[in-house]
């Protein structure tokens, strides 16, 4: 209690938040006893919260337990709680008396802990222990524990230094040390000297700048004798001011004179210093004579750099941070009719471009001065009389001790080029007005095939925004199968002598269908010769392409018509003279079949003779048919009810064949003047040959009817899932007399007379199909009302 009141009576004298933890033998109401004694009304300071006074249960176990990490959250949360109070920081205190020999070990560690961070916080702790309780160990861990231990034996109280405290006060001895030895090392020149300039103290760099020899050498030489004239005037000076108690910079020049005559030049800085226990002064000093001249010779070169930037024929120009011109040559002063007083008097670089353009010019600083490049910028500069000029500024960052300063920067009067940028403007925009408005598609592509230009009539070709087209390859506009073609022009033709010949070949477009194109393209050298791309000139020719079918049909239709002409007289005549002979032949045939008296092997003969002559006779009722090409005899047709009409014809012969049949029958469909007859004549022969082919292959098959309007024309397409037909005779099928089945099995006439009456209607008949993957024959009638 001898020490802990005191303690505490200081603590709260000190505005401090205290915490007394007591356990046995020491009760809480003694403890408040005990400094009711020593501190003058102490409830007040408990009921403003100032102190606490706790049993060990109520902090150390009052979960239960120990927990060192409970407890040292706690003490670190009451100084956090006092800070906030307004409370200096906290006193504190606890004794051991409660612990159990197995709690020593974790209070040990915690004890260690608590040493290890209370130097963290406003926190002062005392911890106090019973010898009688303590053996030679828990003395031990205690002194190693806290910085100091004091004990009390025989009555008297004795201070015990911890080892750790120890080595502290050894370190702090060893620092003072390093102290002292860094003065005497330092490059720097360090006098000590009182306020009345009694020199105190002097390391090895004063001699050396001074070119003495001892701390005694020195202070013989009198003041005056150590100064140049102008600088022991200034001396004086600062020395009269500090008797008045006026206000001297810390931190002077002055020039001294060395003990060999030699002038040097000094930067010094001083300060009040603890010497001894007493207020003294410390005056470093810094030579810097070969800054000096650094400084000296920069000065010349800065002269010579003016004079140098005066005959430049452009604006050479240096501006501080804020805007306003440090310097401007001859040059820029005469351009924009500005003085060197114009400058002296804080003109701003603002002042020298037009209104519209400040707001940039202000960014563009910001930005130089943030480091940022800009190269070459151009503005309107106006001059002082208001006129402008177009100039292209640029500007580098001027840096001082790390930090920007300035900028410093050159303008060009870029009239003349203006001029001549603007001549070929024109020259483009005439150029640009050609290649937009051309007809055919223009391109420019890189060697590497990146498209980098099109005008709109290649990207109207293609369906792409000039956005899209920029992302592709020229290569993904093309077809793979004419890579090779491509790289065959590209070697032979335009790399060898510039440009190619007028090729054609096909693109595709951006949803993916296939047009053929007709183009033209040209090398593109830079000015060392070095190709960089290549231009093309396309033109769409489907048109020209369809024109050239169209023409190739009429010519195909044209020839087979003449054909089939020919072949019609022919088969009349050959009808003609084959039917008076075969007339007779089977007239005879039936007169021996009445017989009963031919044997039966003869008339087995007889039989087969009679069936083929008929065969014969069918054959010819073709040719007459084909020969007679008779007009058709036309009304309003219904084109959907014909086609029913014939499926039912052909509705058992289907199925017992299998053959599913599916119709998709347009409702809408207009009528139109045919043939209905004929017409049903071409139905059926389409529908028996798909019949029989799919018979042939599957034992079964698939059959789909359509009728479609398509602009000013009736398509009517029968689609099988028969054998199909070879690419090779897709052209010839309408031929007369041409037929892929075996010898005895078709005339080769069906689908002759069947183009004969589509064409007579003014329609046409073709076939499309996939050797294998069945037939589609398709019927196109003209709209005739």
């Amino acid at each position: 209690i001898e020490i802990l009141v005191p303690y505490f009576k200081a603590g709260l004298e000190n505005n401090e938040f205290c915490m007394w933890i007591t356990s046995e033998p020491l009760q809480v109401e003694e403890a408040k006893a005990a400094l009711k004694k020593a501190v003058i009304n102490p409830d007040d300071y408990i009921k403003k919260g100032q102190i606490e006074i706790l049993d060990y249960s109520e902090w150390y176990t009052r979960a239960g337990k120990f927990d060192a990490d409970e407890v040292l959250q706690g003490w670190v949360d009451k100084e956090k709680l006092a800070l906030e109070k307004g409370l200096d920081g906290l006193r504190l205190t606890g004794n051991t008396f409660w612990l159990e020999p197995k709690d020593w070990k974790d209070f040990y560690d915690y004890e260690a802990m608590v040493d290890r961070v209370i130097g963290q916080y406003h926190m002062l702790a005392i911890c106090t222990y019973s010898l009688e309780l303590c053996g030679i160990n828990d003395v031990l861990d205690v002194v190693s524990n806290h910085q100091f231990a004091i004990l009390r034996r025989a009555g008297e109280w004795e201070i015990i230094v911890s080892a750790g405290r120890k080595r502290s006060i050894d370190a702090l001895k060893k620092a003072e040390q390093n102290f002292h030895s860094s003065l005497d090392e330092s490059p720097l020149g360090i006098r000590i000297v009182s306020a009345e300039g009694e020199l105190l103290y002097a390391n090895q760099a004063i001699l050396d700048i001074y070119g003495y020899s001892s701390l005694e050498e020195l202070a013989a030489v009198p003041t005056k004798q150590r100064y140049t004239p102008e600088s022991y005037a200034e001396h004086q000076k600062r020395k009269e001011k500090r008797k008045r108690g006026e206000f001297v910079p810390s931190n002077y020049e002055i020039s001294i004179v060395r003990k060999d005559g030699e002038v040097r030049h000094l930067n010094v800085f001083r300060r009040e210093v603890i010497w001894n226990g007493e207020t003294q002064f410390q005056v470093l000093h810094e030579d810097i004579t070969e800054r000096k001249r650094a400084e000296e010779a920069l000065r010349e070169s800065r002269e010579k750099y003016k004079e140098l930037v005066d005959f430049l024929p452009q604006t050479v120009f240096e501006i501080d941070e804020t805007g306003n011109f440090v310097f401007a040559n001859r040059h820029g002063l005469e351009t924009s009719g500005n003085t060197q007083q114009d400058i002296d008097k804080g003109l701003n670089a603002l002042q020298l471009f037009i209104p519209e353009d400040r707001n940039r010019v202000r960014e563009n600083m910001r930005r130089i001065l943030a480091g940022e490049r800009l190269g070459g910028t151009e503005y309107t500069a106006m001059r002082k009389d208001g006129s402008t000029f177009p100039a292209l500024v640029y500007s580098v960052p001027i840096t001082r001790g790390g930090k920007p300063a300035g900028l410093r920067g050159l303008v060009i009067d870029i009239t003349e080029r203006e001029r001549a940028e603007e001549a070929l403007r024109e020259s483009e925009e005439r150029y640009r007005t050609l290649f937009d408005s051309s007809l055919d598609g223009i391109a420019f592509h890189n060697m590497e095939g990146r498209i980098l230009d099109a005008n709109q009539a290649y990207l109207d070709m293609l369906g792409y925004t000039m956005g899209e087209i920029k992302k592709l390859i020229y290569l993904q506009l093309t077809p793979k199968k004419w890579y090779k073609t491509e790289a065959r022009i590209v070697e032979d033709e335009i790399t060898e002598r510039g440009y190619s010949d007028e090729y054609e070949k096909e693109y595709i477009r951006k949803d993916g269908t296939v047009f053929p194109v007709s183009l033209r393209r040209w090398l593109i050298r830079d000015e060392k010769g070095k190709p960089v791309g290549i231009w093309g000139i396309t033109r769409d020719i489907t048109e020209h392409k369809q024109l050239q079918d169209e023409k190739a049909e009429w010519e195909r239709k044209a020839h087979v018509a003449s054909r089939l002409a020919s072949i019609g007289q022919m088969a009349a005549g050959v009808a003609h003279e084959i039917n008076n002979p075969l007339t007779a032949v089977i007239g005879y045939a039936r007169l021996l079949q009445t017989k009963k008296d031919i044997p039966g092997d003869i008339r087995q003969d007889i039989d087969i003779i009679h069936e083929e002559a008929q065969r014969v006779a069918n054959i010819v009722r073709k040719l007459l048919a084909f020969a007679r090409q008779q007009k058709p005899e036309r009304k309003l047709v219904n084109i959907n009810d014909t086609i029913s009409t014939t499926l039912d014809l052909r509705a058992y012969s289907l199925k017992t064949n299998n053959i599913e049949v599916t119709t998709q029958l347009d409702p809408d469909l207009p009528m139109t003047l045919a043939d209905a007859s004929q017409l049903q004549q071409v139905f059926l022969n389409i529908i028996l040959n798909a019949e029989t082919e799919m018979k042939l292959a599957h034992g079964k098959g698939k059959f789909l009817v359509k009728t479609a309007q398509v602009n000013n024309n009736i398509r009517i397409s029968f689609e099988d899932n028969g054998p199909g037909i070879a690419e090779e005779n897709l052209d010839r099928i309408f031929e007369p007399f041409f037929t892929t089945r075996e010898v005895g099995q078709g005339t080769g006439l069906g689908l002759s007379l069947c183009h004969g009456i589509v064409a007579e209607h003014g329609g046409r008949i073709y076939a499309q199909s996939k050797l294998g993957k069945g037939a589609t024959f398709v019927v196109e009638l003209p709209i005739i009302l």
